[in-house]
């Protein structure tokens, strides 16, 4: 069924973290915050992160790899000793731990984790090349580019009028942001920190001289990636207006469900979309998320863009858009949502989190989904 795959089709990736905090990728899947720590040279994970090597790889682990005051194994340390099957990366300068099989690495020969190196190995592909108003687009399907060429500027501009936001209001890069359009499976996973599950992914960095921004997709399915442009221009527009603060892991289902909501609204043409989840999650549950199969990445999009349609269709379009503007300049996602949807009259955060819950239950019982293909 291709709603269901189209879930599990997307990622914005987060490339760049602040001077004080790593970000840590097991087999290219981000790993929460909570679930790590690193002090100098070593990182100490959780059983939950030893758990998701051990679905990929059959490794050893013992007892010298775990400290009983923290509670945790040290990653570098598994990693050298199993150093036939994983591979551990620490960069200090992009704040990017990377561990990931031989085998990935061998296949991969670019020097995806140079500091500002956002480009595409161009001897891989020989792409031809459209400018348009916002973007320029990188392809090899001739068809396809002089489509899109006519679509992006477009996706563009309605999705900045779907939020309303001023020209002035967002950051002003000074150039076009480059799309690339993977002819093949080897090429899509050339791209830097892509994933392997995905079909398209936002890659953006606030931190270095300049912002940098980069779109990239597969070219292979036509109609898929006239889904996937406009689910990470969507992405694209929410980092230009909420900066730094879209990198914050919290507001990682805000920005799936809107880039998902907003994919169907333009491919349905329906102003309203309700969505039910096929399984439910807990709204807590999307507040910190595990993201550790492709099941757990399929439900937690598919909640996403769920809570995302009960907020707008239960309570308006105007009121969403006040809780986007909210996020901007505090990352307090429980007060924002009070402070637009008034859950409760006098401010307490478990008991916030409650009525949303129960209110969101109490919407897909009583609406009727949209029909979606």
């Amino acid at each position: 069924m291709r709603l269901v795959s189209v879930f599990i089709s997307f990622s914005f990736l987060l490339l760049i973290a602040n001077a004080n905090k790593y970000f840590l990728y097991i087999f290219n899947i981000p790993i929460d915050y909570s679930l790590f720590v690193v002090e100098n040279n070593n990182v100490w994970v959780d059983q939950k992160v030893i758990d998701i090597i051990k679905k990929r790889v059959d490794i050893k682990v013992d007892i010298r790899h775990f400290d009983k005051s923290k509670a945790k194994y040290l990653l570098n340390g598994i990693c050298s000793d199993n150093n036939d099957k994983l591979v551990f990366r620490k960069n200090s300068e992009t704040n990017i731990i990377d561990v990931n099989t031989l085998k990935a690495y061998n296949e991969v020969k670019d020097e995806r984790y140079k500091k500002g190196d956002y480009s595409v190995n161009q001897d891989q592909t020989l792409y031809k090349i459209i400018e348009t108003k916002y973007f320029k687009l990188y392809y090899t399907n001739r068809q396809l580019g002089l489509i899109l060429s006519g679509l992006l500027d477009s996706y563009y501009e309605n999705i900045m009028n779907f939020f309303g936001f001023r020209y002035g209001e967002i950051l002003n890069l000074g150039y076009k942001v480059p799309i690339y359009l993977a002819p093949t499976d080897d090429v899509y996973r050339s791209y830097n920190l892509v994933p392997d599950w995905s079909s398209g992914s936002l890659v953006f960095d606030f931190w270095g001289p300049t912002p940098s921004f980069v779109i990239y997709a597969h070219e292979r399915d036509s109609f898929l990636i006239q889904r996937v442009l406009p689910h990470e221009i969507t992405h694209l527009i929410i980092a230009l207006y909420w900066k730094e603060n879209a990198l914050d892991q919290r507001t990682k289902f805000i920005q799936e469900g809107i880039a998902q909501y907003i994919e169907y609204r333009l491919l349905t043409g329906l102003e309203e979309i309700v969505v039910h989840p096929s399984i439910k999650i807990r709204f807590e549950n999307l507040l910190y998320p595990t993201l550790d199969s492709k099941d757990s990445i399929k439900v937690f999009y598919e909640n996403s863009l769920a809570f995302t349609s009960f907020l707008i269709c239960r309570y308006g379009k105007f009121r969403y858009l006040q809780f986007i503007r909210k996020n901007r300049d505090s990352l307090d996602i429980i007060r924002n949502l009070n402070d637009v949807y008034q859950f409760t009259n006098f401010y307490d955060h478990h008991k916030v989190i409650k009525e949303i819950e129960d209110d969101w239950n109490y919407f897909i019982k009583t609406s009727n989904p949209t029909t979606l293909k």
